[in-house]
């Protein structure tokens, strides 16, 4: 797996291809480190393995489903972003709705929650039922 570019430490990146080798993706991944690492360049390539249609060499970078996570465009994979301060219980709650649906284009739904640390109190509780209780196939960053 290739995470060429990405300002990640060794022992980081070890994890990460030992992890998308064995394809045994877990339900849940917190991608943590300092403001300069490239955490949603890590998530992307992660996610870019989870879905990538190739036979070999994950991600290939050239099948529709790594396309489409590269251009930030993938019907399966959800960004969650702080509205204003802070993120709401209201976008955790739609999160939730989406995440209980089928995939459209894949086997499973992923979803990538930007500054998870700037959760009001409120939606840290609500999204703690899909962290103990995840849809199978389901991921979340």
């Amino acid at each position: 797996m290739e995470f060429q570019g990405i300002n990640l430490s060794a022992r980081t990146l070890k994890r990460l291809h030992a992890w998308t080798e064995r394809e045994a993706f877990s339900h849940a991944y917190i991608f943590a480190g300092p403001p300069e690492a490239d955490k949603m360049g890590a998530a992307r390539a992660f996610l870019k393995t989870a879905y990538c249609l190739a036979e070999d060499a994950r991600p290939c970078g050239h099948c529709i489903m790594c396309t489409k996570i590269e251009h930030g465009n993938h019907e399966d994979l959800l960004y969650v972003q702080r509205e204003g301060s802070s993120i709401g219980v209201k976008q955790i709650e739609d999160l939730q709705q989406r995440l209980r649906n089928k995939p459209y284009a894949s086997e499973r739904i992923s979803a990538v929650i930007e500054d998870a640390d700037k959760m009001t109190p409120q939606s840290q509780n609500k999204l703690l039922k899909t962290l103990e209780e995840p849809n199978p196939g389901n991921i979340l960053i």
